[in-house]
Parts: structure tokens; sequence; C-alpha cells
């Protein structure tokens, strides 16, 4: 019982114990959609039946039955196409490479046409089938320091405001400030109204 990659395909005992497996995953499916089947057609003809909330549930419901209906139908179809793979001795062979899909690969997932690597390539069509062989030889990397010299140029003159100038602007802010406050009359009125209002209640 070779099961090397190097070899065509595997072994007729090999492929038995394959058909077994497949066999039993079907029967699996095949009561699994059965049983979705049954659902399916209990809320349709219940479905005449209810109100409108009840309608609206059953609807979403028949949706998501369907959906898995769907699902099933196309795994049992994978899992009949094993089957015939195997019949044509032709199972476990990767589509992609040629090579043997591994053993333990197959039997947790007997439908599968590809290999694991196969798959990753698939997924990441950048990546190679054979790494790269490393280079032999490496060059050494030594420590580098790196040194950047900055020039100060004298030509340019540092320009301080005069203090007197500091003083005109801060001025000059704080009388806007005081404007804006003093020219709205209502808002000094209403502050005036409410210590008022305060002395007498107390």
């Amino acid at each position: 019982m070779s099961t090397e990659k190097n070899t065509n395909r595997y072994s007729n005992e090999e492929l038995e114990e394959f058909k077994a497996a497949v066999d039993q995953k079907l029967e699996k499916a095949n009561e699994a959609l059965q049983f979705i089947l049954d659902q399916i057609k209990a809320l349709t003809d219940a479905g005449s039946e209810g109100d409108y909330m009840d309608d609206t549930s059953n609807t979403n419901d028949l949706k998501m039955l369907y959906t898995m209906e769907e699902r099933h139908a196309k795994h049992i179809n994978d899992l009949q196409n094993a089957l015939l793979r195997i019949k044509n001795k032709s199972y476990g062979i990767c589509i992609a490479t040629g090579q043997l899909i591994d053993k333990k690969r197959l039997l947790a997932v007997p439908t599968t046409t590809k290999s694991l690597e196969a798959k990753l390539i698939e997924a990441d069509p950048l990546r190679k089938l054979k790494r790269p062989e490393p280079s032999k030889k490496k060059k050494e990397s030594k420590p580098q320091s790196i040194v950047k010299i900055k020039k100060k140029k004298k030509d340019i003159k540092e320009v301080k405001p005069e203090p007197e100038d500091e003083l005109n602007i801060d001025d000059e802010l704080n009388d806007d400030f005081d404007d804006t406050f003093l020219e709205n009359d209502d808002f000094l009125g209403e502050d005036i109204d409410l210590d008022l209002e305060m002395d007498e209640e107390i």
C-alpha cells in the first residue's frame, strides 16, 4: 500500500477504503437532504393557513431551507463524482499538479480534487510549487553608521518682534473682547434682573 506522491494512483485496497468512507458520507448527506425537503414541504403546506406575520417568518425560513437544500444537493453530487473517480481509479490524483493528494486530506474531505499545495497556489497565484533554492553564498553584512552633516547658514538673521508690538496686539485683543460684551446690552440687562430677583427672595 504505497501512498507516496511519486506513484501514479492509489492501490485498489486504498480505493476500497476511500469508497467505504464516501459511501458513508453519501448516506448521511441523503438523509440530511430528505430532512430538509420534509421541512420545506411542511412549511409550504402550512403557509396558506397562517397570518401575515407567519407568512413573513415562513418566507425567511423557506429561503434558508432552499439554500441548505442547494448546498446538500451539490455535496451529494460531489460525493457521487468521487465514487466515479474511485471506479475509474483516478481518485486522489490532484487535477492541478498530477500528484497524489494526501490520504488524510482525502479521508477528511473525500470530495476534494486538489492537493493542499494546489489550493494554496490557487489562493495565492504568486506562490510557486517549489520553493526557490537559497543562494549558496550569503554576503555578510557589517554594521554601518550613517552620518549626515548639516551646515548652518550665517546669512539668515533672526528677527525678534519688539516688546512694544506684542503689548499692542494683546491690548487690541482685550479691547475687542470687552467691546463684544459691552455692545450687547440685553446680556447685561438679564444679569441685573437675575441679581434683583435673587435679592428679593432672600
